[in-house]
């Protein structure tokens, strides 16, 4: 049989002396210094003795490994270098003496951990904003949970009638395209639902519908009906660099109605507001309910808002000292949240 290990066998007449000579008081390093075999050598011989009553060479079962531990090593670096190729890339770049299947090179790869998995989706940032992002948390991480607690989190989203996203089915062999396991998609006539949203830390929230391009003076009408009835002299307004959002008449219309706001809120930093995770928790409750009309969304957007627990919402608000120091850590790029 082969050594695909890459390390030379240690003669039998060796490993037999090894053995005679621990049984007759030698210590392990003394044994390897007297053959001139490393220490590591004489422990696993010593093993294999304890563990079959021998040194021989133990026969294996199943076909032989194509690859040594050598080659496998260089798989994984190659796959830690360039995280993004593909089995079939690695398998044809990788240099072995045997040519290897794709479901080998698959297999290697999860035996050291590394599994195939779809890449999160976060905003690209540039330096400047990675930059904007580091300091902004540097500043606001020494604030205390009051004020946190004062803070009214808002922002769009968009909800989808008939979404386009890919959707796992079990089904049996040669049936994919029976419609039972099939996913409807629309290619003209894309219904969708934009709202906005807004919460408190005491549970109380807004939701309302709005354009699907939203400017700046139907901005303010949605704040005229939806923040102001939320919104008190002890609270902080939040909202982010959207062109409506920072536009000069926003400006004076928040400045005109006496709304504290946080004026520096960096940008592409969706990681900070936590009202993202609201968005997800009503996408995924949502997406339960069989909506035919856009009508049929709204109502279900409306009861799957209110039906989200202000301990959720309390919940989220705490996790704010942690995204702040997550960012800081990561030295203003992408975090987990």
């Amino acid at each position: 049989m082969p050594n695909n290990s890459g390390m030379p066998k240690i003669d039998i007449v060796k490993r037999n002396a090894a053995v005679c000579m621990i049984q007759s008081g030698s210590s392990q390093r003394e044994v390897s210094r007297d053959l001139n075999i490393s220490r590591g050598a004489v422990e696993g011989i010593w093993k294999k003795y304890l563990l079959f009553g021998k040194v021989d060479n133990v026969s294996k079962c199943g076909r032989p490994r194509k690859s040594s531990d050598r080659e496998e090593r260089l798989l994984v670096i190659m796959s830690k270098k360039e995280p993004k190729l593909t089995a079939p890339k690695l398998r044809f770049l990788w240099k072995t003496k045997c040519t290897v299947s794709v479901s080998t090179t698959q297999r290697i790869l999860r035996k050291y951990g590394l599994f195939g998995r779809s890449a999160a989706k976060r905003p690209l940032l540039n330096k400047k904003q990675r930059r904007n992002r580091l300091s902004w948390c540097r500043a606001y991480s020494k604030l205390d949970n009051k004020f946190w607690e004062s803070v009214i989190y808002s922002d769009e989203c968009r909800m989808e009638l008939h979404s386009n996203k890919k959707q796992i089915v079990r089904r049996p062999i040669n049936t994919r395209f029976n419609p039972r396991y099939t996913t409807k998609t629309m290619k003209h006539g894309y219904k969708s639902l934009m709202l906005w949203g807004a919460i408190r830390y005491d549970g109380h929230r807004m939701l309302t519908k709005c354009p699907n391009m939203l400017n700046s003076t139907e901005y303010q009408l949605i704040l005229e009906r939806a923040l102001i009835p939320l919104y008190d002299s002890s609270n902080v307004f939040q909202h982010d660099g959207a062109p409506c959002h920072r536009s000069k008449s926003t400006m004076d219309y928040i400045d005109k109605s006496k709304i504290c706001h946080i004026s520096d809120w960096p940008a592409q930093s969706p990681d900070l507001n936590i009202i993202e995770s609201l968005w997800s928790i009503l996408k995924r409750n949502v997406s339960e309910y069989t909506c035919n009309t856009v009508e049929d969304l709204w109502s279900a957007c409306q009861h799957e808002w209110s039906s989200i627990s202000d301990e959720t919402i309390k919940k989220l608000y705490r996790s704010i000292p942690k995204r702040l120091n997550e960012v800081i850590r990561q030295k203003g790029s992408n975090t987990s949240y």
